[in-house]
């Protein structure tokens, strides 16, 4: 697998334990672009009058850019009951207590 993760070792594996190595995955593959994205630029910057910076060549995919709004997934979520109706929600309405 791209991972590093071979077929015997997946099938054992949490899914936690899964999502852990694609994401030591993704992060090594971003350091290395990240890397090539700076060497690039600084190769590109010889020829050009603008200053070409690496993360204009590569922004990472584990960016810490993608915060989850909360309150817009909130407002996100009210606006879908309302177009569903209540009953669409698969929540008990006894709070979990029903018999």
């Amino acid at each position: 697998m791209k991972a590093g993760i071979k077929a015997e070792e997946f099938w054992n594996m949490s899914m936690r334990e899964v999502d852990l190595a694609i994401q030591a995955y993704q992060w090594r593959f971003d350091r290395e672009a990240e890397l090539l994205a700076h060497f690039t630029a600084s190769i590109m910057n010889m020829w050009t009058k603008s200053h070409i910076r690496g993360r204009d060549l590569y922004r990472p995919i584990l960016s810490k850019e993608k915060v989850i709004d909360l309150e817009k997934k909130r407002k996100e979520f009210e606006e879908t009951v309302k177009i569903l109706g209540v009953n669409a929600i698969p929540i008990k309405k006894c709070g979990g207590k029903c018999g």
